[in-house]
Order: structure tokens, then sequence, then C-alpha cells
């Protein structure tokens, strides 16, 4: 029996299912969620009524976009997130004003915030009697992923009934400013902020923005580096008549360089502080160890011996460095100690003039440890100062 061969774009043979180049469906297929996600695309602007008020979404509609959000697969079926329905006008016209003064959000009849919730778990471990550790950024991984997914659901769900979406990562911004508004614990995070309501006949009209070749998008058993004529060959499109090194650039500079961008980076740094070894903490203690550690080894080994970490009496030093016998470092010790701040902390760091005492203190009896093993030595001790990759201070506290 022969094959029916499907044309790609809007060509169809005897009825079967349009695809493009890469198998995948295009066009309108007869199955209502491959349609949907096919024609979906975000609403800046909702229809008002006769007295020029956003065109409501009933009650049974808000109840039934918010289930199927709730139905979305969550890690470990935790459902680690919490929804924030936003209906007060003035919240809205705040919301409106923080997330880079879009005022669409505020002329929303729908508008819900996708938390990652880490606290209600931890606060129910509490609740019976555990002994949990404070949670981490593994666990603020899951709970923006379970928020995201949640978020999707409830976009498909609001576009069966015909109402548009946006989602507005601004969310993520002024974080001083979003926790008290919308009344944000430590440990929820504002993930996804999702705004719904009737599309306007020009925004039904609007053509959907044009995507990535699949085989840009799609690799093959692992991750695969694009050079440059190919990356030129993914985002070429999206230049139109421009030269592409001058659409980049000015695009580079509206987006990923524009001050709402920087703010954002530093809204979630601000977030991430809430969680004990977050991860820009960590990237940076663990970037500045084994940079420490490289420079020293490639430069001093000829010189040096290095212990990591070395048990002492009075504690664990971070980083000790012994002189090579028959080298002119023979008899040289030093003794480096880090500390490690939160982005939050910045300001303070970068205030101090001098080493704090206890951390003074702390180098010396290390110091002294050593010197009592090996009296000869000449003892020198260093205290750093760390701030999540914005301040970085030395003190030599000891030079015998």
């Amino acid at each position: 029996m022969g094959e029916q061969v499907c044309m790609t774009g809007t060509e169809y043979c005897g009825g079967a299912v349009g695809v493009d180049a890469g198998g995948y469906p295009v066009e309108t297929t007869g199955n209502a969620a491959l349609d949907i996600l096919e024609h979906r695309s975000s609403t800046r602007a909702f229809a008002r009524d006769d007295d020029d008020r956003p065109v409501a979404v009933t009650d049974e509609q808000r109840a039934a976009i918010l289930h199927a959000a709730s139905r979305a697969p969550s890690a470990g079926a935790m459902m680690m997130y919490s929804i924030v329905s936003v209906r007060e006008r003035a919240t809205l016209d705040r919301l409106a004003d923080l997330c880079d003064h879009q005022p669409f959000i505020a002329g929303a009849p729908l508008v819900l915030v996708f938390c990652a919730d880490c606290k209600k778990w931890y606060d129910a471990y509490l609740e019976v009697g555990c002994t949990p550790r404070t949670p981490g950024v593994g666990d603020l991984m899951l709970a923006v992923t379970d928020a995201a997914i949640a978020a999707q659901n409830a976009v498909v769900a609001a576009e069966s009934f015909g109402i548009g979406s946006c989602y507005i990562g601004d969310i993520m911004e002024n974080c001083d400013t979003q926790r008290s508004l919308l009344h944000l614990p430590d440990y929820v995070f504002p993930a996804v902020m999702l705004v719904c309501g009737w599309p306007t006949q020009q925004q039904k009209d609007r053509v959907k923005p044009q995507r990535c070749a699949m085989e840009h998008i799609v690799h093959e058993n692992g991750y695969r580096t694009m050079d440059g004529a190919e990356l030129r060959d993914t985002f070429g499109y999206k230049a139109g008549n421009a030269p592409f090194d001058q659409w980049c650039t000015a695009f580079c500079n509206r987006k990923y360089n524009s001050d709402f961008s920087k703010e954002m980076t530093r809204s979630v740094e601000e977030y991430l502080g809430q969680f004990p070894a977050q991860v820009f903490d960590k990237i940076n203690e663990n970037f500045i160890r084994c940079s420490f550690y490289e420079v020293l080894s490639r430069y001093l080994s000829n010189c040096y011996t290095f212990a990591v970490e070395q048990n002492l009496p009075s504690g664990r030093a971070d980083l000790v460095l012994t002189g090579i016998s028959g080298t002119a470092f023979h008899n040289d010790c030093r003794v480096v100690e880090f500390k490690y701040f939160k982005a939050k902390d910045a300001t303070m760091v970068e205030a101090l003039k001098v080493v704090r005492p206890e951390d003074a203190d702390q180098v010396r009896r290390y110091a002294a440890d050593i010197n009592r093993q090996f009296p000869a030595y000449r003892m020198r001790a260093y205290v750093v100062y760390i701030a999540a990759g914005k301040v970085c201070k030395t003190w030599e506290v000891i030079n015998l």
C-alpha cells in the first residue's frame, strides 16, 4: 500500500497533518491541543466593554484555568508553587509600574503570579517535629520548574476559551518592593506572572512571531555548540533586511545589556540570598578557590607545597602554603582564610576599613598552631573577604 507524503507549510495531502522540514506539525492540524500550541501568541491589549472596562473573565473560566494549573506535572507531586491571584486595583497599578512600566498589565481581568514556594514543605516538616535543613538552591530550581509548568497549563487552558495571555518576566525585578507588595516571605520566589484577558481584534490578527528552525533547536544525544555561521543562520531571520551584526548589536544593547535586565539580575541575586549556600555564593567561592589554587600551583609549585582545608588543633584552615626545602622559601609558611558574604552584604564589606577582629583572631590561631609545630618558619597570615563577586578585600594580619 502506498504511503501518503505530507508537505511542509500549508500544503496538505488528503487531509493529513502539515509538517515542517523537521517533521513537526504546522498550521491547523485538527488536533485541538496542537492547534492551540501552534496558534497561541502573547496578548498585550485586552478588549473593553461599552463602559470602557476590561471584558471580564467569568468565575467559572477563572476556576477552570486555576484547576488546569493545579493538574500540571510536579516534582514528586509536591506542587512546590503557590499562585497569588491579584484583583485589587491599587496592586495591579503598582505591578504595572514595577514591571517595566507596562500599563496593559493593570488592564488585564485576570492576573496570576506563580511563586516557587520552598516554604510550605519546610514549615510542614517543622510542624511535625522534623529537623529539616533549610531550603537550598536545588529546592528552588525544582520549585521554579513546578511553577513554570503550572503557568503553562494555565496558558493552554485560557487559550482553549479564547482568552489570551502574556508572560511577564519583569515580576522578578524590584525584589524589595515586590516582596512587600505581594507579602512574600523568605523561600518564596515570584517565578512567573501571567496576565490574561480577551484579546482585541488587532491582537487576534497579529502574525505569530517566527521561530528558529528545528535543526537549530533540537540537539541529538547531547548539546552541540554552534559556530558563528550556524548562529547567524539560527537568528538571521530576526534581522530582516538589516545586516546581522548591526541588528544583533542593537538587540544586545536593547535587551541583554539593558537597565531592566541588569535590575532583574540584581533582584534575583537578592532573592537567592535567602538560601544558605546559595548559588552565587557557591559559584563565587568555588571560582575564587579554584582560581587561587590554580595560580599558586602554576607559578609557585616549585617553591611551596599546598594544603587545602588543613586540619589544625584550633580548626580547619582554608589554605596553607609551606616552603619547600632547598629553595629560598624553605622556612616560609603562609595561611589564608577566605570569608564569603552574600550579595546583600557587599556594601557592608566595601565599607570595612580593617579586618574584623574575630577573623583576624581565627587565622592567628591557625598560624600559632603551625608555628608551634615548626618554630623556625616565618609565618604570614591573610584574611580575604569576598562578597558575591562584587567585592574582594585582603588583609595581612601576621608578618613575623
